[in-house]
């Protein structure tokens, strides 16, 4: 849960405080990426994850 919101929140302001009962509220591409299986070590830059979240999640 933290990862999804957290992540979002702190893409826009590093000194943020991230709810964590707004969950569901990240964006879909975000989530979709960070549920993805990654290998262990894996960088996922400040570019990825604002590509993720104005991106669609892909469909299956």
């Amino acid at each position: 849960m933290i990862r999804r919101t957290g992540s979002n929140l702190l893409l826009d302001d590093l000194g943020a405080t991230p709810n964590l009962r707004e969950h569901w509220n990240a964006p879909k591409g975000l989530t979709a990426l960070l549920n993805e299986d990654h290998k262990q070590g894996t960088e996922l830059t400040r570019g990825t994850l604002l590509h993720a979240r104005m991106t669609p999640p892909r469909a299956h």
